[in-house]
């Protein structure tokens, strides 16, 4: 039987190869994942529900929202801060101090987006003070004030053979 799925299974090695080369990005994926959902707690309210014996763990999963304006909307087209990146090399993250990569540096130049009134019933002027205060969004009569990261343009992906700026993943010489 397992002659029979050889062919398929096959077709995963370029797949295989090129995680190979994410060794450590995978080491740290499974610790952050082991990390985030490894947090519980004991019920807190043992009072205030019907059995007052209620002693069950509840888990529940560490997250954290970074507070950007990608974080308040959503945009027809990639505003000036973004510095997405689908393609990251191998080690990439090693450069997280001096500024990540970004796969195509066409929107840096861009600007991050202003943020107006009027204070309305879901966003109240408090709020749009904060906003403009902490640098998230721009003040409409001000120019652009919101810190955008560094603009590095990632060089080629050596992979398979090939050097091209997204990895092509062949096998046996045929995309």
């Amino acid at each position: 039987m397992l002659e029979n799925i050889r062919p398929v299974l096959h077709n995963l090695d370029p797949f295989l190869q090129y995680m190979g080369n994410y060794v450590n990005e995978l080491q740290a994926f499974f610790a952050n994942l082991t990390a985030a959902t490894s947090a519980h707690q004991t019920n807190a309210n043992v009072f205030e529900t019907p059995h007052s014996n209620d002693r069950r763990q509840y888990r529940y999963l560490e997250t954290m929202q970074v507070l950007s304006p990608e974080s308040l909307s959503v945009y027809s087209k990639r505003i000036g801060t973004d510095r997405s990146n689908a393609y990251p090399l191998a080690g990439a993250y090693n450069s997280l101090p001096g500024g990540l990569s970004v796969f195509e540096g066409g929107n840096c130049a861009n600007s991050a987006p202003s943020v107006t009134g009027p204070e309305n019933e879901a966003v109240s002027g408090t709020l749009l003070e904060l906003i403009q205060k902490f640098k998230v969004a721009n003040k409409p009569e001000t120019a652009n004030e919101v810190a955008a990261p560094a603009c590095n343009q990632q060089g080629p992906n050596p992979f398979n053979g090939q050097s091209t700026q997204y990895p092509h993943a062949v096998y046996g010489g045929k995309p």
